[in-house]
């Protein structure tokens, strides 16, 4: 990463760092607010400042965290969909006898294409 991409990232870990650990928890759970963040911040956006490349390990840590978590989420997240939206509506179908794709097995005929019925020449010129 660039030292300008560094030190965005160093801002907003920052940033981040405060508004959860400062904000959010405290404010969730009702505990009082903990000094830890506010040097670790700080810390955070003198590197981010003066010396973006002493990020460039914690900037890999994170984002080799963040692949690992974007690749359990989207598992997770595909999973969700397809058994809260694609199966019931494909169960809904079937049980009504809906066939959307409209094959069948034949074994006697040579191609599954249906020929368009629709292919005069006005079409093309305004297709919307």
């Amino acid at each position: 990463p660039t030292p300008k991409e560094l030190r965005r990232f160093g801002l907003v870990l920052a940033l981040t760092v405060i508004a959860v650990f400062v904000g959010l928890l405290p404010w969730l759970f009702g505990h009082g607010m903990p000094r830890w963040p506010w040097p670790v911040a700080a810390a955070l956006s003198a590197l981010a400042a003066f010396g973006p490349r002493l990020l460039a390990p914690v900037h890999r840590g994170w984002m080799v965290i963040g692949h690992a978590l974007g690749w359990v989420n989207s598992r997770i997240v595909l999973t969700a969909i397809f058994f809260l939206m694609i199966m019931p509506i494909g169960l809904v179908l079937r049980l009504f006898g809906k066939n959307p794709i409209a094959r069948e097995p034949d074994a006697d005929a040579t191609s599954y294409r249906i020929a368009s019925t629709d292919n005069h020449g006005k079409r093309m010129e305004r297709p919307f």
